[in-house]
């Protein structure tokens, strides 16, 4: 085990054909922020009971065992797809806007290991910025201002100005 964790592959009796390598891992931002999603063409020889192991690091792309076992584990891979079958598989709590290489290996139950797939990288999802206005019914008071422009700190970068419909009060 490397102090990255281990990727268990669990074998039986039966596996004789080693699994063929994935040659098309993609890589793209993720749905949200600080998400990478992957996506594979599962490889010939692959059933459903491959164990998947999914490895990133930011520095370089993982292209030799060393770059393997030095990058991170990702948590809770899938099962592997039958052969042919497109996957995909989202990685969680990366570092948005930084940029992570990635790699993915599968084992059978026989311990046959693929060799690393290709290392495409991808910049975690970056938060989405919003634009709010906010309109209030009366102006209010220097001790009301200071509580709603603390409320207002918790959902935005700044607060650009105030006005009271007709005039900038302050930027």
């Amino acid at each position: 085990s490397d102090t990255n964790g281990s990727d268990i592959f669990v074998h039986d009796r039966l596996g004789t054909v080693q699994p063929g390598a994935i040659t098309n891992l993609a890589a793209t931002p993720g749905p949200a922020a600080g998400m990478a999603t992957l996506s594979w063409t599962a490889p010939s020889v692959a059933t459903p009971f491959l164990q998947t192991a999914i490895r990133y690091r930011t520095d370089s792309a993982i292209t030799s065992e060393a770059d393997w076992s030095s990058a991170k584990r990702a948590d809770a891979p899938p099962a592997s797809a039958a052969a042919g079958q497109r996957q995909t598989f989202i990685v969680k709590d990366l570092e948005p806007g930084r940029t992570y290489h990635f790699a993915v290996r599968l084992g059978d139950w026989a311990g046959n290991i693929t060799p690393l797939s290709n290392s495409p990288s991808a910049k975690a999802q970056e938060p989405e910025q919003i634009d709010l206005t906010v309109s209030l019914w009366r102006v209010p008071d220097a001790t009301d201002r200071a509580k709603y422009e603390e409320i207002f700190q918790h959902f935005a970068d700044a607060i650009y100005e105030m006005s009271n419909g007709a005039n900038v009060i302050r930027k």
